[in-house]
């Protein structure tokens, strides 16, 4: 499993996020990040959503980008 940390730039709030493609903002096999309680923050292939920084990923997958 893909597991990574995102942090919001603005408020400096650390959320745990895995990749996934079992959620509605996966479309096409892509996998997005998800926190544990559903919330979806974009697609892996696209990194960090705006507004936010990907700390850390660990794991590893094709199209999963740092």
């Amino acid at each position: 499993m893909i597991t990574g940390k995102l942090r919001n730039i603005l408020t400096g709030e650390i959320i745990d996020v895995h990749a996934t493609t079992d959620s509605p903002d996966s479309s096409y096999g892509l996998k997005c990040w998800v926190d544990n309680n559903g919330v979806s923050y974009g697609q892996c292939q696209f990194s960090a959503p705006f507004a936010f920084e990907l700390l850390e990923v660990r794991g590893y997958d094709e199209g999963v980008t740092a």
